[in-house]
């Protein structure tokens, strides 16, 4: 009768192969990750994030341009182009304290009146 038992037992613990077993092991990508490679991790996230976003944005703002009469067809424009969507990148990510090249040209090349804010810097230019 024991080894009657032992068979049963033995037969339990073997399960079919069409059923799933639960709980299924779950892979934590931050276990075993120091914290620099996490801390490059976040700032690759957030610089994907502002990618993906100023594309979106990018893209309405030329729509609309381009509803009011503006073309960009002209390979003469692509440059300038590029300059506003890394512009858009580079005011984002400064925001979430990540350089940017172009946020060193800006520093360099913009010399501002003296104004307290951007909305200052719009009303002083429509003067």
């Amino acid at each position: 009768m024991e080894d009657n038992t032992q068979l049963q037992n033995e037969g339990v613990d073997e399960v079919p192969s069409n059923v799933i077993k639960f709980p299924k092991p779950h892979k934590n990508p931050f276990v075993g990750s120091n914290l620099e490679e996490l801390i490059l991790q976040a700032a690759q996230n957030k610089m994907d994030f502002v990618s993906f976003l100023s594309a979106e944005l990018i893209e309405e703002l030329f729509y609309k341009l381009s509803i009011m009469g503006f073309t960009f067809d002209d390979p003469d424009y692509i440059k300038d182009s590029v300059l506003v969507v890394e512009a858009v990148k580079s005011l984002m990510l400064k925001t979430m304290g990540i350089e940017h090249s172009l946020q060193h040209a800006a520093e360099k090349l913009i010399e501002l009146p003296d104004i307290d804010s951007f909305e200052d810097y719009l009303d002083d230019d429509e003067e």
